[in-house]
């Protein structure tokens, strides 16, 4: 069977909700990245045969943004493209289906890849299409309805991560240490300049009449004045006091969540859900080792904004080539991609997903933990990614080196690209050899790559 080689990789910095790339629309980031990816792979725009880009939130964006990144960033017209959405894992899935066209032969070269402007969706207004003559309207945040809440039952993606922190026995505490870590890995990154070789800066209007640009070179998100303190302040927002987790047969209570899904139905309820698949070690969290203001019970929630990913805009793209056509034309590449895996469980407990799809993965590959020299798991919620390292017995310094989404950001579309660019310059500055990549994905699916670096790269 042919091998696909992943030639060049390159992401946007990430910008916080309405920060620094706000200006900046999906398919300017996707073009952003994809002409940076496309440049450093030493290949013709004209010689890729496909695009295949994820993006979550599409309203306003107009039709295939894959095929607008691909137009904008020099393929020919002869080119096909295709837009993904598997939620949070869409730009992995997206780098799948571009090693999948290669090996059915639709393709010997293909760009892939991800992008999110969360600060440019817009809010609906569901009730207009045959008209409304009298009183109040009312708007939907696209945010939510599309990207961060449960299709099912309505409620916020953080429900869930609460769901999991039960589960688990995982406490406010560990959370808000865990969350801490990932400030401290991302602000040492930047200081270190970690990140600036994956990095594709971003010109953005500046000045009263945006007559002139700025370069935006780093990510928003990391903090170095965040700490313990800080972080236990915060107060908890999906679960309200008395309200029972919604794993548990409860609704949550969860402020943003509708109490039904979109379609103005009850949720899912109980019934019919399966075995989540939770070891018979899982606990429930109690914190009550934890003190002053991160004394949190679990009863009133443990998940906060401080512990959790954030609302993002940024892109990634990576160039994909057939293993023997690079050698052919002396092309240098960063890695094959040598396993991939996903697999669905409870959507109440999606963010545990990537444990049993790691494992599948690594099954597939003939490989152990062990074996695997780095992890980049995206950090959706504290709760989950602590959930999913201790049950794989993932050591800590293999996982998220520079930082994770709880620091640097998650826009949903591109993140899974996002993790595996920033996993391939991780590898090739520490001189590894194998990763994984792995997200969980709303609605209970979750999505894993494996990649081994090629030796002698200079790209």
């Amino acid at each position: 069977m042919a091998e696909v080689v992943i030639v060049s990789a390159a992401r946007t910095p990430i910008g916080t909700l309405n920060g620094s790339l706000s200006s900046v629309t999906a398919v300017e980031l996707g073009t952003i990245a994809a002409k940076a990816a496309i440049r450093r792979s030493g290949i013709s725009a004209s010689d890729i045969g496909q695009s295949i880009f994820g993006n979550v939130l599409q309203a306003n964006n107009g039709q295939n943004i894959a095929r607008q990144i691909a137009l904008q960033s020099g393929m020919d017209t002869s080119s096909t493209a295709m837009t993904v959405n598997e939620v949070c894992g869409s730009g992995l899935k997206a780098v799948r289906m571009g090693q999948a066209a290669i090996l059915l032969g639709d393709a010997d070269t293909v760009l892939v890849g991800g992008t999110e402007s969360m600060s440019n969706t817009p809010y609906y207004a569901p009730d207009m299409r045959s008209g409304h003559k009298y009183g109040s309207v009312e708007f939907v945040d696209g945010i939510f309805r599309d990207g961060l809440s449960d299709a099912f039952t309505g409620q916020p993606m953080g429900m869930t991560a609460e769901n999991v922190a039960k589960t688990f026995g995982i406490t406010r505490r560990q959370q808000d240490e865990f969350a801490l870590g990932s400030h401290i890995k991302a602000v040492n990154a930047q200081l270190s300049g970690a990140f600036d070789e994956e990095i594709a800066p971003v010109p953005v209007p500046a000045g009263h009449t945006g007559d002139h640009s700025i370069l935006v070179d780093k990510d928003d998100g990391p903090r170095d004045d965040t700490d313990m303190e800080k972080l236990g302040r915060l107060r908890t927002v999906f679960v309200k006091p008395g309200c029972a987790a919604a794993g548990s047969g409860g609704s949550g209570c969860g402020e943003l969540g509708y109490g039904k899904n979109g379609r103005g139905e009850p949720g899912r309820g109980e019934a019919g859900r399966g075995d989540s698949g939770f070891p018979d070690n899982a606990g429930t969290a109690q914190d009550t080792d934890t003190a002053g203001p991160a004394d949190t019970v679990q009863a009133r929630g443990t998940v906060t904004a401080g512990n959790a990913s954030g609302i993002n805009d940024g892109a990634a793209a990576l160039v994909l080539m057939r293993k023997d056509l690079a050698i052919e034309r002396g092309i240098s590449y960063l890695a094959e991609i040598s396993g991939y895996a996903e697999g669905g469980i409870d959507p109440d407990f999606m963010g545990y997903a990537p444990k049993r799809v790691i494992e599948r993965m690594l099954r597939n590959t003939h490989s152990a933990i062990e074996d695997i020299d780095l992890f980049e798991i995206n950090e959706a919620f504290a709760s989950q990614s602590i959930a999913v390292m201790d049950q794989l017995e993932i050591p800590e310094n293999k996982l998220n080196v520079n930082g994770g989404a709880i620091a640097l950001g998650h826009p949903l579309g591109a993140s899974g690209a996002r993790i595996l660019v920033t996993l391939l310059y991780a590898l090739r500055a520490r001189k590894k050899a194998t990763g994984v990549a792995a997200l969980c994905v709303g609605g209970g699916i979750g999505v894993a790559m494996q990649v081994r670096m090629a030796d002698g790269t200079d790209r």
